[in-house]
């Protein structure tokens, strides 16, 4: 289990479970504009139970069964690696081009995975240079980081 700023995630019988809070306006016809906190726990249903989760202060990743990646959340700086910066995406979408990945990991707004041969990508958020590609620019799509080989 992993948790990010914003949200609780939890793995239990292979589901993938999400616990929020938020707000939401106060009884209709009030004059004031007091909100009220509203609980929430919405069930997400990814292709194959997930193997390995990681969140971010604002997205979220997560390994199935299949070796497949799935991201869902904030991308406004590609994190999600889905190849744009869209502002968010609420239902868990794979992230092409990544097979056979084995783990995950969500920083504050890039993501890692590693795949099942040892290489490690990275993708998102790039200006302190978290991405490991000697540069600072923003990734949208998931990059191979050359000198990382045989990582367990």
């Amino acid at each position: 289990m992993n948790a990010g700023a914003r949200a609780l995630w939890g793995l239990l019988l292979g589901a993938l479970l999400m616990a929020g809070c938020g707000r939401e306006p106060g009884p209709e016809g009030a004059d004031d504009a007091r909100e009220r906190l509203s609980r929430r726990v919405q069930r997400l249903v990814p292709q194959g139970a997930p193997r390995r989760l990681a969140a971010g202060a604002q997205h979220s990743l997560h390994v199935a069964a299949d070796g497949t990646a799935w991201a869902w959340g904030g991308n406004g700086v590609g994190q999600l690696g889905l190849g744009d910066f869209s502002h968010q995406h609420l239902a868990p979408t794979r992230v092409p081009e990544l097979t056979d990945v084995v783990g995950v990991a969500a920083g504050d707004r890039h993501s890692l995975a590693l795949r099942a041969d040892g290489t490690v990508w990275a993708w998102g958020g790039n200006a302190n240079g978290q991405l490991g590609d000697g540069t600072w620019t923003d990734r949208a799509s998931p990059a191979r980081l050359e000198g990382l080989t045989e990582v367990v």
